[in-house]
């Protein structure tokens, strides 16, 4: 798995241009530490790629961005 630290983002982006998508590998999930502080990928409940602002619980389609 390839991190947001990894990029090194988190020095060089504003905040707005980094997105983290949670992964899982063998039942271990990756990119926890990074989904409250950056926005985040997922799938909606409706199964549409959306993203989430940190500690928001609607997001928006990505389609839509």
């Amino acid at each position: 798995m390839v991190s947001v630290g990894d990029w090194f983002a988190d020095g060089c982006k504003n905040e707005s241009e980094i997105w983290v998508a949670q992964t899982i590998e063998n039942g271990t999930v990756y990119g926890n530490e990074y989904l409250d502080l950056y926005r985040n990928l997922d799938i909606s409940d409706a199964g549409h790629l959306a993203v989430w602002e940190p500690h928001k619980s609607e997001g928006r389609l990505v389609k839509g961005l």
